[in-house]
């Protein structure tokens, strides 16, 4: 993911929630992965949702991103999910994309 900033493309980055770290927002749709965005729980503006799925030797892992923009800064929260309800293709599927399956967000 990429915005304007004084003329010039510069990638959009997050903070993980738990971790600290900071890394580039990166979307990604394919027949296991996808995202979309979707009106904020808390405010005005929207969240980013993302599903990404991936076959291992012994299960599917599915892993639900949320991404939500606290003080000019995305922050990005993490659940993964193994051997339970395989998104399909997110793309297409509006289940994968189910509010409750993602990270809930914080008590104010």
């Amino acid at each position: 993911m990429v915005e304007v900033t004084t003329g010039k493309l510069v990638q959009v980055s997050s903070v993980d929630a738990e971790t600290g770290k900071t890394a580039p927002i990166r979307l990604r749709d394919s027949v296991v992965s996808g995202w979309r965005t979707v009106p904020a729980e808390r405010g005005t503006g929207f969240e980013i949702f993302q599903v990404a799925g991936a076959l291992t030797p012994t299960s599917f892992v599915t892993a639900y991103v949320r991404y939500t923009l606290e003080n000019n800064v995305w922050i990005k929260r993490y659940k993964q999910r193994v051997g339970e309800d395989p998104p399909g293709n997110p793309g297409n599927e509006e289940a994968a994309f189910d509010r409750a399956k993602f990270p809930t967000l914080p008590p104010r």
